[in-house]
């Protein structure tokens, strides 16, 4: 059972933030959809990178990092 079954997930249609909340409990957190609006912003205003807290949740593919990645690239 993941986390994700447990709460509602709501997803912010400017910003593309993702966060879950039953009641009375919010978790947010990255998913490829958030991480790739994040890496277009990077991209239009020319920053010069992105800096990762931590990835020790990412999935098994890597799609997380993934996503960061292909996001940057031209």
């Amino acid at each position: 059972m993941t986390i994700e079954s447990q709460f509602q997930k709501y997803r912010d249609s400017i910003t593309q933030a993702l966060w879950l909340y039953n009641g009375s409990h919010f978790w947010t957190y990255d998913d490829a959809t958030s991480i790739k609006f994040k890496m277009d912003y990077v991209r239009n205003q020319k920053l010069a990178g992105v800096m990762a807290w931590n990835l020790g949740q990412d999935l098994p593919d890597g799609g997380l990092l993934n996503a960061v990645v292909s996001g940057l690239k031209p």
